[in-house]
């Protein structure tokens, strides 16, 4: 079944029924791409089983960030956008609103602007109790700059110098302009995601996601993970278990902490074991540059050992440890830079504390 019949039917927790003049591009099972010609915007529908977004409060501030940074990484920078102000950001909204009891995610970036080019994306990211639910958007201009010129005609008459030189930027972008500029690709992406968000109906609600203790009986334990992630029931071995979170979209800005047990070992001493996290760290590693590894905090035979790597913007921290039975386990976080070193080892720390051993 197409992912348009799916959500026709609320089959996966979302209910959605298409305008007539919308032209369907693409259905496949999970995904789907319509065009709204009226509107002048491309849709994109995602259906991501087993993918959760968890939008708690007290988590807001570092989710933030990151949909900061890998908006960054996304755009199309130019020379000029570079030189003006680096600490430019292509986000232009971030709301938090709510359909029922469900807290859901509405974002508006830019992916380009340039002299004849400007694009747009925006984002509604829904919790459902299959995983997750994407509606993507995309609007392009390929004439711009008329509405930031309108805008700042009246600001200019009758200035000064001086006044001109100490003139701050209005905010261009902001939704009170909107109606004087209904055809500009921000109001026309805004426009469609409120069409969205107006006309769904949440059929099955995520239950509320809590940063809290969950068992993985395969490999004997429970664990408190990092914030945000969830485990992810569709990625498990035999001798591991994935959590994921989402930082930024349901393709981009996917992050994981995978919980490892590689069974019993009994090391001689701590040289011993620092060898054999060595060698196998490349495995792990694969392709990745700055490759540093330090022990931490060593005492009696409970050995632990920080291993890091860095790539682009993002982090990989590894935190190997023994449980009082001497199986070796470790922690492997993957994600983005934005979370400073000593937190994120104090995260996987808490979480390597949290763990408890059950069926033994």
């Amino acid at each position: 079944m197409g992912t348009i019949s799916t959500l026709e039917n609320g089959d996966f927790g979302i209910k959605l029924h298409l305008p007539s003049h919308y032209a369907i591009l693409e259905d496949r099972e999970d995904s789907a791409q319509v065009l709204d010609e009226q509107n002048q915007v491309v849709w994109y529908f995602f259906l991501f089983t087993n993918l959760h977004v968890n939008l708690q409060e007290d988590y807001r501030e570092e989710l933030e960030k990151s949909l900061h940074l890998y908006a960054k990484s996304m755009f199309s920078y130019t020379e000029e956008t570079q030189a003006v102000n680096p600490e430019w950001t292509p986000i232009v909204d971030i709301e938090y609103l709510n359909i029922g009891s469900t807290d859901i995610l509405r974002t508006v970036h830019r992916m380009a602007i340039r002299p004849g080019e400007e694009v747009v994306m925006g984002h509604l990211l829904i919790p459902v109790q299959q995983g997750l639910f994407e509606g993507r958007v995309v609007s392009v201009d390929t004439i711009t700059g008329h509405r930031e010129s309108t805008l700042m005609m009246p600001i200019l008459q009758n200035l000064s110098m001086e006044e001109l030189q100490n003139l701050q930027r209005p905010d261009f972008d902001s939704p009170i302009h909107d109606s004087q500029f209904p055809e500009h690709c921000l109001s026309r992406n805004r426009t469609g995601l409120r069409w969205l968000i107006n006309n769904l109906y949440l059929s099955k609600p995520s239950p509320a996601l809590r940063h809290d203790r969950t068992e993985i009986p395969h490999l004997g334990c429970s664990i408190v993970s990092p914030p945000r992630f969830v485990i992810d029931t569709s990625n498990t071995s035999e001798m591991a278990q994935k959590f994921s979170r989402v930082s930024f979209c349901g393709t981009d800005g996917l992050e994981s902490f995978v919980v490892n047990s590689l069974g019993k070992f009994n090391f001689s001493s701590q040289s011993k074991f620092l060898d054999f996290v060595e060698d196998i760290i490349p495995k792990i590693f694969q392709d990745l540059e700055s490759i540093n590894t330090q022990i931490l905090s060593p005492h009696n035979q409970q050995h632990r050992l920080l291993a890091f790597a860095e790539k682009s913007q993002t982090r990989y921290v590894l935190l190997f440890f023994f449980d009082i039975y001497e199986r070796l386990w470790f922690l492997n976080w993957c994600a983005n830079s934005i979370v400073p070193v000593e937190k994120v080892i104090k995260y996987l720390e808490d979480s390597m504390n949290s763990l408890r051993l059950i069926n033994t």
